[in-house]
């Protein structure tokens, strides 16, 4: 049994030696085509959330001068979204229910 592991571990040893590794130059230059890269899609997604929100803002939150993200805000929301959703201490038994 001992045998198979150690000719399994021999062999990834001989594998790796004949990879061919990049040098210091090549992976400076992928390390900042990816960091370029994550900017970029990063900014994009700041971007999305950013409109998104502000149509949000302006389409659903805004009613009846309660913000989103209060308790009655989420329960006007919930309760407009799933017309039988019922709020009280088994409301994820509820919920799941709806989905």
């Amino acid at each position: 049994m001992f045998d198979r592991f150690r000719q399994f571990f021999g062999e990834a040893r001989g594998e790796l030696k004949r990879v061919n590794w990049p040098n210091r130059e090549t992976m400076k230059s992928f390390t900042s085509v990816v960091l370029v890269a994550l900017l970029i899609l990063g900014f994009f997604l700041y971007l999305v959330d950013t409109v998104l929100g502000y149509i949000f803002d302006l389409t659903i939150y805004r009613r009846e001068g309660i913000g989103a993200f209060t308790t009655a805000g989420l329960r006007m929301i919930a309760s407009e979204w799933f017309p039988g959703f019922k709020w009280g201490p088994d409301f994820l038994s509820n919920l799941m229910r709806l989905w």
